[in-house]
């Protein structure tokens, strides 16, 4: 029964193949109108991490990234590729990498050239793989659900269940040690597993304890056991199989993770969050031999001679170096977590205000491959940041202005820091003067003819209306302020010391945010008091008597706006990239929207070639700015079937195709075995293109084919189901 389970996973043995046939996410087309996501800069926990030689494998959010590590201190990225969320374990063997993705099983991917790594199969448990062990030509999976599984990887591209041994409790982490599997099965104590045989496993041992066990490591015959609720871990004696014996306990305050080498055990210490090590030179009395503090608890370790690589989670990839005689030191480390507030470009360069770790900075010279060359930490939270040809403007909200030094992107340098208020969160430029938006403290004015003895010179008390000051925007010799709860202010500054007001443009909605071009206000609002949420075009000609000529309910919450030519582009904090176009400002035409992302979406900016969108929790989305000649319809001289898009996609995709003449159409969907699913088409269709939505919600992950047939020909493509 559970063999023919297994089945399903042939189903599985190309999934994403499109998609990882690519050493990136290129290519990603969302809803009808094909917006192109062509890069992207992740951001995610890092939960796993795997090293072999020079090559370092490690989780960041749902991928998987490659690192040289040839020289630790200069590491270098390599590729990326997509992956599931909850990446949970990473062994490499050989060249190929097994990645623990919790309920959908083990993937195997062949990095036998790390700049191109392909996903060869998807192993699927149906529970949630958690842990994994390679040893010769077998695949140890922990599975929290389902117990031990066995997995012939003697051909990793087709992968066979050897066994499964079910346990009573949860399977949390595993060890080998000769021929036992060391099983902690949570609550149900330790299981000692005989896998002599790996076709047929039995248990040879058990050792109960009234507690929470969630790791385990194995020296010789010595399992080391975590204790939650003891705080610290088990030494426990398994020479004799049948009846393993408590010989020790160590108290580690707050142990979960546990790993060990030949000479040390590496456990994580939650009361003092850090890494401590014991040396077990003599396994059965582990000695304290070193700690370093860390600013989250770890979970996961592998150590590549003097080096320690530490998947830190929220923290990200931290690398310690391991001396004889002391305690580890961190000597580089990969953030792999950011929160992006506000994206700016210059050049080839992306600059990131992120609230977590302030200014990042990202080479976008291959947009397919944005790469972090540099991070600045700021003391506040870095809310704004505006770029001039020399300095980055940080709003750094509770630290006010930040001040930072950009002609070597490389290297950036903090050079002064203005005290602007305790909610500073947006900065905008004009000459030598910045505006720094303070919320409910209004607006100041900011001198930096000498950058490094800047000057705080005017403040504006906007709040006075009664709301609070949200953004700004400088065009000319006007300063549009953003009053939220009250609209827009304007005022003049041909003497920029000296701003006068001119009006207030007074809205019955709550304005987010707003931006000026060839007389006509373009604002993003949510919860107003009457109207959804959506964005609005105020033709202030003469402002005193504005009139609104377009109002469109069509996001959720919207959180930046940018105009360009004749389009408008919004951020929605959960519904992702939306465009209209504006052509006649009177009646906007949706061109399109990219919604395949998580909530939390902020921030906007355009170059030539490309769109920006930072998100509070999936970094820096990359797209392709000119959609508008994929809009247009296929030529009707041709005979084409497109991919389909969203692909991946769950439950729903569009198929487009192309006829250049009438014709009977079939259009067809196959599941990877030949076997018809379900027939979308069959009829007479005119000349043209063709769109067609397919629906598989009640059907399963997988590769499934589409094919088109007429009096032209035939043609298919595959695409991929992910649920």
């Amino acid at each position: 029964m559970k063999h023919k389970k297994i089945l399903k996973s042939i189903v599985l043995v190309l999934i994403y193949a499109c998609l990882f046939s690519q050493p990136n996410d290129s290519y990603i087309q969302n809803e009808e109108e094909k917006i192109t996501l062509i890069g992207r800069w992740l951001q995610g926990d890092c939960a796993a991490i795997d090293v072999k030689d020079t090559i370092a494998v490690f989780g960041n959010g749902d991928h998987i990234e490659i690192i040289s590590i040839a020289d630790p201190l200069k590491i270098k990225f390599l590729s990326r590729i997509k992956s599931f969320p909850l990446i949970r374990d990473i062994v490499i063997d050989s060249c190929f990498a097994y990645v623990a993705n919790m309920e959908n099983g083990m993937s195997i991917i062949n990095i036998s050239d790390p700049r191109e790594p392909v996903l060869e199969y998807i192993f699927d448990t149906y529970g949630k793989v958690t842990d994994i062990i390679i040893e010769g030509e077998y695949a140890y999976l922990a599975d929290i659900e389902g117990g031990l599984w066995i997995v012939d990887i003697s051909n990793p591209q087709v992968p066979t269940a050897a066994s499964h041994f079910a346990t009573q409790g949860r399977a949390l982490s595993i060890a080998l040690s000769g021929n036992y599997i060391c099983l902690a099965d949570n609550r149900e104590g330790l299981r000692i597993i005989n896998v002599s045989d790996p076709t047929q496993p039995f248990e040879a041992g058990y050792y109960d304890f009234d507690s929470w066990n969630y790791g385990v490591a194995a020296c010789g015959s010595i399992a080391y056991v975590t204790d939650q609720m003891e705080h610290g871990f088990h030494i426990i004696d398994f020479s004799t199989p049948s009846n393993p014996v408590k010989i020790g306990f160590v108290k580690s305050s707050g142990s979960y993770y546990i790993s060990s080498d030949d000479n040390f055990i590496y456990s994580n210490n939650d009361s003092l969050t850090g890494l401590l090590l014991f040396d077990i030179s003599d396994p059965e009395n582990p000695v304290e031999s070193g700690f370093i503090s860390l600013a989250s608890s770890w979970r996961n370790i592998s150590v590549n001679g003097q080096y320690a690589y530490l998947a830190n989670y929220s923290q990200g990839l931290r690398i310690l170096e391991l001396p004889a005689s002391s305690d580890p030191a961190e000597v580089n480390f990969i953030i792999t977590k950011a929160k992006v507030s506000d994206v700016k470009m210059k050049n080839n360069y992306a600059y990131i205000a992120d609230e977590l770790y302030g200014l990042r900075v990202l080479d976008i010279s291959i947009p397919t491959h944005p790469v972090e060359i540099a991070n600045l930490s700021t003391k506040g939270t870095a809310k704004g940041i505006q770029i001039t040809d020399s300095l980055a403007l940080i709003a750094d909200y509770e630290n006010g202005l930040i001040i930072v030094n950009i002609n070597d992107p490389l290297l950036p340098k903090e050079i002064s820091t203005v005290n602007t208020g305790i909610s500073s969160d947006y900065v905008s430029v004009k000459g030598n003067y910045a505006f720094v938006v303070d919320g409910p403290n209004g607006v100041f004015l900011v001198d930096m003819i000498n950058p490094k003895d800047p000057l705080l010179t005017l403040y504006l008390d906007v709040p006075n209306l009664g709301g609070y000051a949200e953004e700004i925007d400088i065009v000319g010799n006007k300063l549009y302020v953003v009053v939220f709860g009250v609209g827009i202010k304007i005022y003049d500054i041909s003497t920029i010391s000296n701003p006068i007001e001119e009006n207030i443009i007074h809205l019955t909605y709550n304005v987010v945010s707003a931006v000026y071009s060839e007389n006509h206000v373009y604002i993003s609002y949510y919860y107003p008091c009457s109207l959804a949420p959506g964005f609005s075009i105020l033709d202030i000609s003469d402002p005193a008597n504005f009139v609104e000529v377009a109002n469109i309910f069509d996001t959720i919450e919207p959180t930046d706006i940018f105009v360009k030519d004749k389009y408008v582009y919004l951020a929605d904090f959960h519904d992702g990239l939306i465009i209209y176009d504006i052509s006649d400002k009177s009646d906007p035409t949706f061109v399109g929207a990219y919604n395949d992302c998580k909530y939390g979406n902020k921030s906007i900016d355009l170059d030539d070639n490309h769109i920006f969108m930072g998100t509070e929790y999936e970094g820096l989305y990359i797209f392709d700015s000119n959609f508008q000649s994929s809009i247009a319809n296929e030529p009707i001289n041709s005979f084409t079937l497109s991919q389909n898009y969203p692909n991946p996609f769950n439950p729903t995709t569009t198929i487009d195709y192309a006829i250049p003449e009438d014709s009977n159409v079939k259009l067809s969907i196959y599941d990877i075995s030949g076997h018809l699913v379900e027939t979308l088409v069959d009829e007479l269709n005119q000349a043209g293109t063709h769109k067609v939505k397919w629906d598989a919600s009640k059907y399963s992950s997988g590769i499934y084919i589409y094919r088109l047939e007429s009096s032209n020909g035939m043609l298919s493509r595959k695409m991929v189901l992910i649920k």
